[in-house]
């Protein structure tokens, strides 16, 4: 595995388990697998960011829909209701990956280094797509599963 991508996804899968444990208050694990795969189905609302310079390619993350109001509600501090969780989700998701991936990329070795990282602005894509390497592109995909009792969380990144 590639040991920039590998301490990317380390990172990023730390922060959201730290983020979610201690932010948004939920009993997740602290163990996460990191695999390289060729696609992997995306949950309900995924958001993505490229990064350009000298560490490249697309990090996404996609979230089920029963967390979209716990994450919406640590953000607003106040409780939404069952009816508001598609109207939120979007916002919520690409809030959380730019915030989560502006703590980590400070605390990469690339940086660390004297490197130069630029993030775009999230994109959203929902449910009944792929995380996927591109058609007839060298490109790598890993992914990083973190468990949440029955649910999943994918964090992914495309290089």
């Amino acid at each position: 595995m590639d040991k920039s991508a590998v301490e990317l996804l380390e990172k990023l899968s730390l922060r959201v388990i730290e983020y979610l444990g201690d932010e948004v208050g939920l009993d997740i694990s602290d163990k996460f697998t990191i695999k390289s795969v060729n696609k992997t189905k995306s949950l309900y609302v995924s958001a993505v960011i490229s990064i350009s310079k000298d560490l490249c390619g697309v990090i996404g993350i996609s979230v089920p829909k029963s967390l979209i109001a716990p994450m919406t509600e640590s953000l607003i501090f106040s409780k939404i209701s069952e009816s508001e969780i598609d109207e939120y989700a979007e916002d919520t998701v690409s809030e959380v990956l730019n915030i989560i991936l502006a703590n980590v990329v400070q605390n990469l070795t690339v940086i660390k280094n004297g490197g130069e990282i630029k993030i775009t602005t999230p994109t959203i894509t929902t449910d009944k797509t792929y995380f996927q390497k591109g058609d007839g592109c060298n490109c790598k995909l890993y992914i990083s599963e973190l468990s949440l009792n029955r649910d999943k969380i994918f964090i992914s990144y495309q290089f």
